[in-house]
Protein backbone atom coordinates (compact mmCIF):
# COMPACT_ATOMS: atom_id res chain seq x y z
CA UNK A 1 0.00 0.00 0.00
CA UNK A 2 1.67 3.12 -1.52
CA UNK A 3 0.58 5.54 1.47
CA UNK A 4 1.65 3.06 4.04
CA UNK A 5 5.43 4.00 3.28
CA UNK A 6 4.83 7.56 3.40
CA UNK A 7 3.65 7.79 7.16
CA UNK A 8 7.11 7.42 8.79
CA UNK A 9 7.68 7.72 12.32
CA UNK A 10 9.96 10.19 13.57
CA UNK A 11 12.92 9.19 15.87
CA UNK A 12 11.75 10.87 19.45
CA UNK A 13 8.04 9.17 18.59
CA UNK A 14 9.45 5.71 17.95
CA UNK A 15 9.31 4.14 21.80
CA UNK A 16 7.09 4.84 24.40
CA UNK A 17 9.73 5.66 26.53
CA UNK A 18 11.59 8.12 24.57
CA UNK A 19 7.79 9.73 23.20
CA UNK A 20 7.13 9.94 27.55
CA UNK A 21 10.73 11.76 27.93
CA UNK A 22 9.81 13.71 24.93
CA UNK A 23 6.25 14.64 25.40
CA UNK A 24 6.46 15.32 29.40
CA UNK A 25 9.63 17.36 28.57
CA UNK A 26 8.08 19.87 26.30
CA UNK A 27 4.52 20.23 27.70
CA UNK A 28 6.73 21.17 30.60
CA UNK A 29 9.34 23.29 29.35
CA UNK A 30 12.35 21.76 29.59
CA UNK A 31 13.02 20.13 25.82
CA UNK A 32 13.23 21.53 22.70
CA UNK A 33 13.33 19.30 19.56
CA UNK A 34 15.70 19.81 16.79
CA UNK A 35 15.36 20.27 13.02
CA UNK A 36 16.03 16.75 12.58
CA UNK A 37 12.73 15.60 14.83
CA UNK A 38 10.83 19.02 13.80
CA UNK A 39 10.70 17.69 10.69
CA UNK A 40 9.82 14.10 11.34
CA UNK A 41 6.94 15.42 13.56
CA UNK A 42 5.76 17.50 11.05
CA UNK A 43 5.95 14.75 8.07
CA UNK A 44 3.70 12.56 9.93
CA UNK A 45 0.75 14.96 11.10
CA UNK A 46 1.19 15.96 7.22
CA UNK A 47 0.78 12.02 6.37
CA UNK A 48 -2.25 11.87 8.81
CA UNK A 49 -4.11 14.40 6.88
CA UNK A 50 -3.33 12.83 3.43
CA UNK A 51 -6.82 12.50 1.51
CA UNK A 52 -6.18 8.63 0.33
CA UNK A 53 -6.28 8.11 4.39
CA UNK A 54 -9.70 10.08 4.70
CA UNK A 55 -10.63 7.44 1.79
CA UNK A 56 -9.60 4.25 3.15
CA UNK A 57 -11.22 5.45 6.51
CA UNK A 58 -14.32 5.90 4.69
CA UNK A 59 -14.17 2.66 2.86
CA UNK A 60 -13.91 1.54 6.45
CA UNK A 61 -10.38 -0.06 5.50
CA UNK A 62 -8.93 1.53 8.02
CA UNK A 63 -9.58 2.11 11.88
CA UNK A 64 -7.85 3.60 14.74
CA UNK A 65 -6.20 2.17 17.67
CA UNK A 66 -4.42 2.48 20.98
CA UNK A 67 -2.17 0.58 22.98
CA UNK A 68 -3.24 2.18 26.77
CA UNK A 69 -0.60 2.82 28.96
CA UNK A 70 0.81 0.05 31.13
CA UNK A 71 -1.65 -1.01 34.31
CA UNK A 72 -0.02 -0.09 37.79
CA UNK A 73 0.82 -3.29 38.14
CA UNK A 74 2.34 -4.87 35.20
CA UNK A 75 2.96 -8.30 37.05
CA UNK A 76 -1.05 -8.69 37.01
CA UNK A 77 -1.04 -8.77 32.99
CA UNK A 78 1.00 -12.45 33.03
CA UNK A 79 1.33 -13.07 29.65
CA UNK A 80 3.53 -9.94 28.60
CA UNK A 81 6.95 -8.60 29.27
CA UNK A 82 7.12 -5.77 32.21
CA UNK A 83 9.07 -3.68 30.28
CA UNK A 84 6.44 -1.38 28.72
CA UNK A 85 7.57 -0.97 24.86
CA UNK A 86 8.63 -5.20 25.40
CA UNK A 87 4.77 -5.71 26.38
CA UNK A 88 3.61 -3.04 23.28
CA UNK A 89 5.36 -5.10 20.62
CA UNK A 90 3.88 -8.21 22.29
CA UNK A 91 0.16 -6.54 21.47
CA UNK A 92 1.84 -5.73 18.10
CA UNK A 93 2.65 -8.62 17.46
CA UNK A 94 -0.58 -10.31 18.47
CA UNK A 95 -2.52 -7.86 16.05
CA UNK A 96 -0.35 -9.02 13.22
CA UNK A 97 2.87 -6.65 12.19
CA UNK A 98 1.00 -7.23 8.25
CA UNK A 99 -2.32 -5.09 9.56
CA UNK A 100 -0.80 -2.43 10.91
CA UNK A 101 -0.27 0.90 8.97
CA UNK A 102 2.12 2.62 11.36
CA UNK A 103 2.58 2.93 15.24
CA UNK A 104 4.12 5.80 17.01
CA UNK A 105 3.83 6.90 20.47
CA UNK A 106 2.94 10.01 22.63
CA UNK A 107 1.81 11.08 25.97
CA UNK A 108 -1.29 12.62 26.76
CA UNK A 109 -2.05 15.50 28.83
CA UNK A 110 -5.27 15.85 30.71
CA UNK A 111 -6.81 18.47 28.95
CA UNK A 112 -5.53 16.13 25.40
CA UNK A 113 -6.80 12.84 26.88
CA UNK A 114 -10.58 14.73 27.59
CA UNK A 115 -10.68 15.42 24.59
CA UNK A 116 -10.27 12.31 22.54
CA UNK A 117 -12.66 10.94 25.25
CA UNK A 118 -15.48 13.42 25.21
CA UNK A 119 -17.44 11.87 23.71
CA UNK A 120 -17.87 9.30 26.58
CA UNK A 121 -17.66 12.26 29.13
CA UNK A 122 -21.21 12.83 30.17
CA UNK A 123 -22.12 9.04 30.48
CA UNK A 124 -18.77 8.41 32.59
CA UNK A 125 -19.28 11.16 35.16
CA UNK A 126 -22.65 9.26 36.32
CA UNK A 127 -21.04 6.13 37.11
CA UNK A 128 -18.97 5.62 40.48
CA UNK A 129 -16.07 3.30 40.05
CA UNK A 130 -16.30 0.99 42.59
CA UNK A 131 -12.67 0.50 44.20
CA UNK A 132 -11.07 3.75 44.35
CA UNK A 133 -14.99 5.28 44.55
CA UNK A 134 -14.06 8.26 41.97
CA UNK A 135 -16.24 8.69 38.89
CA UNK A 136 -15.28 6.71 36.18
CA UNK A 137 -14.84 9.67 34.13
CA UNK A 138 -11.99 10.98 36.53
CA UNK A 139 -10.70 7.20 36.73
CA UNK A 140 -10.19 6.84 32.87
CA UNK A 141 -8.65 10.51 32.41
CA UNK A 142 -6.03 9.94 34.93
CA UNK A 143 -5.32 6.55 33.70
CA UNK A 144 -4.83 7.52 30.44
CA UNK A 145 -2.12 10.47 31.42
CA UNK A 146 0.02 7.97 33.53
CA UNK A 147 2.03 7.09 31.00
CA UNK A 148 2.66 6.45 27.45
CA UNK A 149 0.25 5.30 24.12
CA UNK A 150 0.70 4.07 20.90
CA UNK A 151 -1.52 5.05 18.33
CA UNK A 152 -2.44 2.58 15.41
CA UNK A 153 -3.66 2.68 12.22
CA UNK A 154 -4.99 -0.82 11.30
CA UNK A 155 -5.86 -2.00 8.26
CA UNK A 156 -8.48 -4.36 6.91
CA UNK A 157 -8.84 -4.58 3.22
CA UNK A 158 -12.00 -6.53 3.54
CA UNK A 159 -13.70 -3.04 4.84
CA UNK A 160 -14.13 -4.00 8.32
CA UNK A 161 -11.41 -3.05 9.59
CA UNK A 162 -13.83 -1.31 12.36
CA UNK A 163 -15.60 -4.40 13.80
CA UNK A 164 -12.23 -6.68 12.76
CA UNK A 165 -10.45 -4.69 15.48
CA UNK A 166 -13.10 -4.99 18.10
CA UNK A 167 -13.86 -8.34 17.87
CA UNK A 168 -9.90 -8.41 18.46
CA UNK A 169 -10.19 -6.23 21.63
CA UNK A 170 -13.16 -7.83 23.11
CA UNK A 171 -15.20 -6.22 25.75
CA UNK A 172 -14.82 -3.29 27.95
CA UNK A 173 -14.43 -5.35 31.05
CA UNK A 174 -12.22 -8.56 31.32
CA UNK A 175 -14.41 -10.18 32.82
CA UNK A 176 -16.82 -10.07 29.50
CA UNK A 177 -14.09 -10.28 27.29
CA UNK A 178 -13.99 -13.83 25.09
CA UNK A 179 -10.25 -15.36 26.79
CA UNK A 180 -8.58 -15.33 23.13
CA UNK A 181 -9.00 -11.71 22.77
CA UNK A 182 -6.59 -9.22 23.96
CA UNK A 183 -8.50 -7.89 26.78
CA UNK A 184 -9.18 -11.17 27.66
CA UNK A 185 -5.78 -12.45 27.86
CA UNK A 186 -4.18 -9.58 28.95
CA UNK A 187 -6.81 -7.03 30.75
CA UNK A 188 -6.79 -6.26 34.47
CA UNK A 189 -9.47 -4.05 34.63
CA UNK A 190 -11.71 -1.24 32.65
CA UNK A 191 -9.58 1.35 32.02
CA UNK A 192 -6.45 -0.86 32.14
CA UNK A 193 -7.63 -3.16 29.96
CA UNK A 194 -4.06 -2.15 27.69
CA UNK A 195 -6.16 -1.31 24.13
CA UNK A 196 -8.88 1.44 22.31
CA UNK A 197 -11.01 1.04 19.18
CA UNK A 198 -12.98 3.87 17.44
CA UNK A 199 -16.49 2.58 17.15
CA UNK A 200 -17.35 3.81 13.50
CA UNK A 201 -15.61 5.69 11.09
CA UNK A 202 -16.79 8.54 12.43
CA UNK A 203 -15.26 8.34 15.52
CA UNK A 204 -11.91 7.21 13.35
CA UNK A 205 -11.96 10.86 11.87
CA UNK A 206 -12.69 12.51 14.89
CA UNK A 207 -10.25 11.00 17.21
CA UNK A 208 -7.59 11.19 14.57
CA UNK A 209 -8.01 14.69 14.11
CA UNK A 210 -7.05 14.95 18.08
CA UNK A 211 -3.96 12.89 17.62
CA UNK A 212 -3.25 15.29 14.64
CA UNK A 213 -3.70 18.18 17.25
CA UNK A 214 -1.61 16.45 19.59
CA UNK A 215 1.48 16.61 17.16
CA UNK A 216 0.58 20.20 16.39
CA UNK A 217 0.68 21.54 19.90
CA UNK A 218 3.94 19.46 20.11
CA UNK A 219 5.51 21.21 17.39
CA UNK A 220 4.32 25.11 18.81
CA UNK A 221 5.28 24.02 22.47
CA UNK A 222 8.82 22.95 20.80
CA UNK A 223 9.36 26.00 18.68
CA UNK A 224 8.63 28.20 21.84
CA UNK A 225 10.99 26.44 23.95
CA UNK A 226 13.34 26.59 22.14
CA UNK A 227 13.58 30.25 22.60
CA UNK A 228 15.04 29.44 25.70
CA UNK A 229 17.93 26.51 24.75
CA UNK A 230 21.26 26.99 22.53
CA UNK A 231 20.59 27.69 18.95
CA UNK A 232 21.82 24.48 16.49
CA UNK A 233 23.59 26.38 14.50
CA UNK A 234 25.51 27.81 17.38
CA UNK A 235 25.67 24.19 19.27
CA UNK A 236 27.52 23.53 15.31
CA UNK A 237 29.98 26.83 15.70
CA UNK A 238 31.09 25.65 18.81
CA UNK A 239 32.09 21.92 17.80
CA UNK A 240 29.31 20.47 20.43
CA UNK A 241 27.21 19.16 17.48
CA UNK A 242 29.60 17.29 14.61
CA UNK A 243 28.70 18.63 10.96
CA UNK A 244 27.20 14.80 10.42
CA UNK A 245 25.38 15.07 13.56
CA UNK A 246 20.93 15.36 13.68
CA UNK A 247 20.21 16.88 16.35
CA UNK A 248 17.25 15.36 17.56
CA UNK A 249 16.33 16.97 20.73
CA UNK A 250 17.87 19.19 23.66
CA UNK A 251 17.17 18.45 27.49
CA UNK A 252 17.01 20.68 30.43
CA UNK A 253 18.84 18.84 33.24
CA UNK A 254 19.40 21.83 35.95
CA UNK A 255 16.99 24.39 36.82
CA UNK A 256 19.19 27.01 37.64
CA UNK A 257 18.53 28.88 34.51
CA UNK A 258 19.16 32.83 33.95
CA UNK A 259 18.55 33.03 29.88
CA UNK A 260 20.25 36.80 28.78
CA UNK A 261 21.79 37.79 25.36
CA UNK A 262 25.40 37.56 24.23
CA UNK A 263 27.16 39.50 21.38
CA UNK A 264 25.09 36.91 18.32
CA UNK A 265 23.35 34.00 20.62
CA UNK A 266 21.84 33.45 24.05
CA UNK A 267 23.54 32.81 27.04
CA UNK A 268 22.91 30.97 30.42
CA UNK A 269 24.65 31.56 33.50
CA UNK A 270 24.56 29.47 37.53
CA UNK A 271 25.62 26.29 36.02
CA UNK A 272 22.72 25.52 33.27
CA UNK A 273 23.15 21.96 32.24
CA UNK A 274 21.92 20.19 28.86
CA UNK A 275 21.37 16.73 27.67
CA UNK A 276 21.44 16.45 23.36
CA UNK A 277 20.39 13.47 21.97
CA UNK A 278 21.46 13.06 18.55
CA UNK A 279 22.04 10.87 15.75
CA UNK A 280 25.39 10.24 14.32
CA UNK A 281 26.79 9.96 11.08
CA UNK A 282 27.01 6.34 10.86
CA UNK A 283 22.84 6.32 11.82
CA UNK A 284 23.99 5.28 15.74
CA UNK A 285 22.18 7.32 18.68
CA UNK A 286 24.47 9.59 21.03
CA UNK A 287 24.53 12.64 22.80
CA UNK A 288 26.40 15.31 24.98
CA UNK A 289 25.76 16.44 28.13
CA UNK A 290 26.56 20.00 28.51
CA UNK A 291 27.67 22.44 31.35
CA UNK A 292 27.30 25.84 31.08
CA UNK A 293 28.94 28.76 33.24
CA UNK A 294 27.97 32.39 31.60
CA UNK A 295 29.88 32.17 28.15
CA UNK A 296 31.92 28.52 29.03
CA UNK A 297 30.34 25.44 27.95
CA UNK A 298 31.88 21.82 28.95
CA UNK A 299 30.83 18.59 26.92
CA UNK A 300 30.96 14.99 27.70
CA UNK A 301 29.77 12.74 24.62
CA UNK A 302 27.87 9.73 25.28
CA UNK A 303 26.33 6.18 23.25
CA UNK A 304 22.38 5.79 23.61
Amino acid sequence: MEIRSNIRVPEVLSTRFEAAVVCDGINQGYVALGSTALEGVSQLKSALEDPRLSRLIHDQKVTLGLIKPQPEDPKKSRQLPENDDQAAAGIMDEIGRERIMTAFSLKLTPEQAETFYIENKDKLKKICDPVSNVPVWQRLIEFTTSGPLTVLLIHDEGGDAVQWWREQMGATKPEDARPESIRGRHAVSAPENWVHGSDSPRSVRRELTVVRLVLSDLLARSIHNSEHFLPEEFLRWRGILESDDELLYQKLTSNSVAPGWGEHFPFYSFGSSYEVQLIEANGSRGGKYLHEESSFISTRRFHA
